[in-house]
């Protein structure tokens, strides 16, 4: 099946023609290639409807590693794409000229991450009671460990050579640099929306996600969430815990998530699309078709949340190269060519 005034290749390949003023049906939004598209011509402009908010300044990397510092309210886009990331505070001083100290910490799981090409860190017990100490060296896109404490207290991180860049967060997993002086400093949560588009979500409608995942863990990420503004009736492509990618779904009748496993902990790309009909959902995630589960999926959606579900609280905590909304029913093959 193909889109009016876009060729069949370039539909299954998700791909933008270079200075192409051809007519999207549905939204397209590609942020490598920094295009947009809202029912019409690709723009360099944001679609009507996009907002965007981050109340504090933030970091993030290019494809290369090297690192791009933005302003408050202003969206992180690299050439990885667009960065979104819940809130975090780095607690380790003087981030950016690295030594040795003491860091004071509660109880939780942290991720102490040290970013450069030379140098290492060193975690060690002080007052409190932990484990997962030890040593890690500098990387161009981080290296990072675990430390969990179990009684809080202070841990101790000493810092060898000349590491670029050290952060110690509280977090399952370790996020871009936050830049300190002599106080910890907090990045607040990147909340991407876009609104207004109920006749690109009527349904049978493909959600479509490309997505950069630093640091590789396996854990939960939410990629692209439809809803009428509450999760109480969503519908969403991501990855579930245990590396599985995910077509999920609350408030139909007969909810029933679908997915695609046999991914890795250290998968760091993920492309996935799921179709959504009146009668059932069907997804492919790098070229792997899932089966089709028969359901009536919600309705009455008006808005897709990036990187995250309509309540803020489920983060991809990484980079969207692209992502798509097609209010038409794509074929299996095309499913799986817009995957590959």
């Amino acid at each position: 099946m193909g889109l009016v005034g876009v060729a069949p290749r370039n539909i299954a390949k998700a791909k933008i023609p270079v200075a192409s003023t051809s007519f999207v049906l549905g939204l397209e939004m590609d942020f490598l290639a920094q295009q947009y598209a809202l029912q019409g011509a690709y723009s360099a402009a944001f679609p009507t409807g996009w907002s965007f908010t981050r109340a504090t300044a933030g970091n993030a990397q290019n494809a290369d590693g090297s690192w791009v510092a933005f302003t408050s309210g202003q969206p992180r886009i690299t050439t990885r794409g667009l960065c979104i990331e819940e809130a975090r505070t780095n607690l380790f001083l003087n981030s950016s000229a690295p030594v040795t100290q003491a860091v004071t910490l509660a109880t939780g799981t942290y991720q102490v991450t040290v970013w450069g090409s030379t140098g290492s860190v060193t975690t060690s017990a002080g007052t409190a009671t932990a484990t997962g100490y030890g040593a890690i060296s500098a990387s161009t896109f981080g290296t990072s460990q675990a430390i969990v404490v179990t009684v809080g207290g202070t841990i101790t991180v000493t810092v060898a050579g000349s590491p670029l860049y050290v952060q110690v967060e509280l977090g399952t997993m370790p996020s871009t640099h936050i830049l300190t002086a002599g106080a910890s400093a907090t990045r607040n949560m990147d909340a991407v929306l876009v609104t207004g588009i109920s006749s690109v979500l009527s349904q049978p409608y493909v959600l479509y996600a490309d997505a950069d995942l630093p640091l590789g863990d396996g854990l939960a990420r939410t990629f692209l969430t439809s809803s009428a503004g509450s999760d109480a009736s969503r519908l969403y492509v991501g990855r579930s815990a245990g590396n599985v990618a995910i077509l999920g779904v609350t408030g139909g009748v007969g909810d029933n998530n679908v997915s695609v496993s046999g991914f890795s902990g250290a998968q760091a790309s993920m492309r996935t699309a799921g179709r959504i009909r009146s009668t059932g959902l069907c997804m492919s995630a790098n070229g792997t078709l899932s089966s089709d589960a028969p359901q009536t999926p919600p309705t009455g959606h008006d808005r897709v949340n990036l990187g995250t579900n309509a309540a803020g609280t489920s983060n991809m905590k990484g980079y969207l190269r692209r992502i798509g909304v097609r209010p038409i029913s794509l074929t299996d093959a095309e499913l799986i060519g817009i995957t590959a």
